[in-house]
């Protein structure tokens, strides 16, 4: 659905999982270096400690005396489940964009009103 002016929020329950991945695929079709993708999916973890917590003190795994080290991986985002999924994508269709375009159903003039929205003509020194 369009909507004129108007943001995305894209959210899951840790926000690394599906967040992680559709921001990573909106940001590999606008043309972003996968390098860059990986590194900022990644950067969620710096930014969720006191979540991660928060959840291994007060969630019912913990209740039941699971300890942090296993509950906390599944909080986590990790480079290789990203890239393993990019991988899958190329391997499929060649490219993220082909694999959206193909697999997916975003138009290719879906891709442009997205590059012409969010990216700026800057020119970085």
């Amino acid at each position: 659905e369009q909507h004129a002016g108007g943001g995305v929020l894209l959210h899951c329950t840790s926000g690394k999982d599906r967040t992680g991945l559709g921001a990573a695929l909106l940001l590999l079709a606008l043309g972003v270096d996968e390098a860059v993708v990986v590194s900022e999916d990644t950067q969620t973890n710096a930014h969720f400690v006191r979540i991660y917590e928060d959840f291994c003190t007060h969630s019912s795994l913990a209740a039941i005396g699971v300890p942090d080290r296993d509950i906390t991986p599944g909080l986590t985002a990790r480079a290789h489940f990203l890239k393993a999924a990019i991988e899958h994508m190329r391997s499929s269709h060649g490219t993220v964009r082909k694999y959206l375009v193909e697999a997916v159903g975003v138009s290719e003039a879906v891709i442009g009103r997205l590059r012409a929205a969010l990216l700026c003509p800057c020119k970085l020194d």
